[in-house]
Parts: structure tokens; C-alpha cells; sequence
């Protein structure tokens, strides 16, 4: 079955307005270009070379002699580092790079991929989108507002185009789902699928006129499924992700406004079906003093992959966890008790807690 997938824009290749910046080689750049400026050569030591009077040629052939003036002995050592003039160059290095790199934060403002907080406010904008407040803020409580992160206001804005369609694709289905209420976390379209059923000429006979038979062959997981049914299953953020009744109505009501759904669709609304496991890993480490900070942070990544996969129709591989666990100062990690878990487009996967035990040091 087709799924909808909307373009990574993480996996984007870095844009080529954005400089790589490094200070040392703009100083080393700035500081050649004052010696050039410089009359004179220098030593290895980075000393001045003060010459006496020469027999110089210019481009027409004409000869003429070159007489050092008074100020020579006192041009600049850019080889010194406490010299001033090496301390002037410095700051201008630093300033210029620190230009530049407010011209790359300026760039990646309005690029959808790198945007971030208000300049990516300013994008949804754009589309007639703001951020969901998920809580309200309450200043005389000590209460903090808490808004839509960038991640999840991000899809929305990349979806938003997909608004626009009025013929019911999935990309508008799931758009339109996503903006029905801040607590929905992910969603999928779905519908099922049909062919006819061969009927032996007696059977025939007994249907009415023009009557035909069909046979799902893909039931999307609806109960009596039927043709024109869409199947739309909605992740919460809340808990496991399981959607309750309020919210499936609200996602409901919405996605029946005749503005949004075809004639033709019956919008079937459901929960995502939730797979519960845990994670009990050991995991060994080289030796060395820093086995908790291993630890920690084998945990910590641990904590985003499964956050980052609960989605629907994510799958928890073995291989997945195996890559979160094994930070650097890891020898080996052993998952006995986890079986891979595989997701349809209805279900995701919830990590119920994350248990690693120390095994030791494995060398």
C-alpha cells in the first residue's frame, strides 16, 4: 500500500549560502594582506629588514633609485602576537567572522529545514499558521506557557500546501488533522480496498438487477469496511498516545466541515493502537574513571530514539536500540528479553521505561 511521506528536510543538503566559518584563516588572510601593504620584507624572525638605497626598474624600463624613509623601523610585526598591530588585527578577525556568521543565522532564518523559534513563526505565518499553545501561562501561579516545539509546528508548516487540495489526497487529510487540536501528536490517512467477487451464474441470478459483489482485500483495519471509507488514526500526545473520545470528535468534526471533505469520503475516526514494551539492556564498558557518564549517556540517547519512534508505523528494531545504546566507552550491550516490534500505519510503539544495568568492564 502507498504511503504518504513528506520530504525529510533534515536530510537536505547543507545549502551552499551558508559559509563555513573559520577565524584563523580570515586572520591569516586580513594579516597577509597588510604585509603585502608593507614597504619592506621581513627576516625570519618576523624582524623588519630596514635596506639602503636601490637601483629599482620600473614597467617602462626607466631606472630610479628607492631610498628608505624615516618610519620603517617602525612597520608593523604581524608575526608577533603581542606586536599592537597583530592585537588591532585580532579584533577586526573576530568581528568580520562574527558578521558573517550573523549572515549565515540570517540565511537559515528563512529556510524551512533551519528555522527556528520566532523566524519560524514568521514562516507559518506565511501560511495562515501559528503555533499551538499546549499550556496556558499563568504569571500569578508561577505557571510558564507552553507552546508547540519546533519539531511538530515544522510538519504542519511543510504539510500546509497540502491544504490547499480539495480532492482528498492523504497529505490534506493528515494536515488538516494535525491542525484539529494541539494534543494530536501524528496522524495517518488510510483507505480501504476492494476487487469483485467471481460469482458462479446461480448466485448471479439471485441479486438484483446491476448488483455486484465485492471482497476487501486491504480492510485498513476498519471493522465492515466499505467503499469511500477513510480511515483517519490520530496519536495523542498525552500518555501512551492513545486519543480519547473528545479528541476524536474534535478531529472529527473537523475533518466533516464541507469546505474540507469530498462528498464522496466517509471520515471514519480512530486511536492509534498502542504496543507497549520496555527496554532492559546491559551494557559493558572499557575501562577507565568515566563508566557512569557512559552510562548516562547511553540512557540519554536511549530516551530520544524511542521518543523519536513513537509514531505511527514506526518500527522498534533491534538495531535501532543497539546504535542508541552503544555510545562512545561501550565494549558490547546485550538486549536478551527485546523482540523487534513491528508498526502498521494505525499502530505506534510506547517505551514504558528504560532499565540499564551495569555489566562491567569488558576488555
Amino acid at each position: 500500500m502507498r504511503t504518504y511521506t513528506a520530504v525529510d528536510v533534515s536530510q537536505l543538503p547543507f545549502p551552499g549560502i551558508v559559509e563555513e566559518l573559520n577565524y584563523e584563516t580570515i586572520y591569516n588572510d586580513m594579516r597577509e594582506q597588510m604585509r603585502a601593504l608593507q614597504p619592506v620584507l621581513f627576516n625570519e624572525d618576523g624582524q623588519a629588514i630596514i635596506k639602503d638605497a636601490e637601483l629599482l626598474r620600473d614597467n617602462n624600463g626607466d631606472q630610479y633609485f628607492r631610498v628608505p624613509f624615516s618610519g620603517e623601523a617602525k612597520l608593523l610585526n604581524l608575526e608577533l602576537e603581542s606586536d599592537p598591530s597583530a592585537r588591532q588585527l585580532q579584533i577586526v578577525a573576530f568581528r568580520e567572522m562574527f558578521l558573517r556568521q550573523r549572515v549565515n543565522e540570517a540565511c537559515k532564518g528563512v529556510m524551512l529545514a533551519y528555522a527556528k523559534d520566532a523566524d519560524l513563526d514568521q514562516i507559518g505565518a506565511t501560511f495562515g499558521l501559528i503555533r499551538f499553545v499546549l499550556i496556558e501561562g499563568d504569571m500569578s501561579q508561577d505557571i510558564e506557557e507552553v507552546k508547540e516545539s519546533d519539531d511538530d509546528f515544522r510538519r504542519r508548516i511543510q504539510l500546509a500546501l497540502e491544504g490547499y487540495s480539495t480532492a482528498g489526497p492523504e497529505g490534506a487529510y493528515i494536515f488538516h488533522t494535525l491542525n484539529a487540536h494541539a494534543d494530536i501528536k501524528d496522524a495517518a490517512a488510510q483507505s480501504p480496498s476492494f476487487v469483485h467477487a467471481a460469482l458462479p451464474d446461480e448466485v448471479k441470478d439471485q441479486l438484483p438487477a446491476g448488483a455486484i459483489v465485492i471482497i476487501p482485500t486491504d480492510s485498513v483495519n476498519l471493522t465492515d469496511p466499505m467503499p469511500g471509507d477513510v480511515a483517519i488514526t490520530v496519536l495523542s500526545h498525552i500518555g501512551n498516545g492513545t486519543a480519547n473520545a473528545e479528541l476524536l470528535s474534535t478531529v472529527d468534526n473537523k475533518l466533516n466541515n464541507e469546505d474540507l471533505r469530498p462528498v464522496t469520503d466517509h471520515v471514519r475516526t480512530r486511536s492509534a493502537e498502542i504496543i507497549e514494551y520496555s527496554v532492559d539492556a546491559t551494557i559493558y564498558t572499557f575501562a577507565g574513571p568515566d563508566a557512569e557518564i557512559v552510562l548516562e549517556n547511553a540512557d540519554l540517547e536511549c530516551r530520544r530514539f524511542v521518543e523519536a519512534n513513537h509514531k505511527l508505523g514506526r518500527d522498534i528494531t533491534l538495531s535501532g536500540l543497539m546504535a542508541a545504546l552503544h555510545q562512545p566507552g561501550v565494549q558490547r550491550v546485550e538486549l536478551p528479553t527485546f523482540n523487534p516490534i513491528i508498526c502498521d500505519r494505525h499502530q505506534a510503539a510506547f517505551c514504558t521505561g528504560i532499565t540499564i544495568t551495569p555489566g562491567g568492564i569488558d576488555e
